[in-house]
């Protein structure tokens, strides 16, 4: 089962946890869509470029989402918070460099969580 904010939701009747995650390629600064949570998406852009979190009224994620993200490409990965949305993170929103990888995970209406391998703060 899984919290939705207001209730209690079953996920599945048994059976084990998925084993395998869909890989999303990206070549281009990209918006997160719904079909991507629980995704790997691939940042693979040779110049700087934004990940944005769009807002709930425009992708209405469940909270507990997760999202992993990885640069692959040289140009470096910017999560972008879209209109009214908040990213909590202990550094900067910026991949470290290529090969970082980082996990937003939803924890709110608008709120999300940021960690992994991410550019220090100055």
């Amino acid at each position: 089962v899984k919290w939705t904010g207001s209730a209690w939701e079953v996920l599945s009747s048994g059976g084990s946890a998925p084993t395998e995650v869909v890989v999303i390629n990206k070549t281009a600064s990209h918006t997160l869509e719904l079909s991507e949570a629980g995704g790997y998406v691939r940042m693979n852009v040779a110049s700087t470029n934004n990940l944005t979190v769009p807002p709930n009224g425009t992708a209405a994620f469940t909270v507990g989402a997760v999202i992993q993200v990885r640069q692959v490409g040289a140009g470096q990965t910017t999560v972008v918070a879209g209109a009214g949305v908040t990213i909590n993170t202990s550094e900067t929103l910026k991949a470290r460099k290529q090969g970082s990888t980082l996990t937003l995970v939803k924890v709110g209406t608008n709120e999300w969580d940021l960690t992994g391998d991410l550019e220090v703060a100055p």
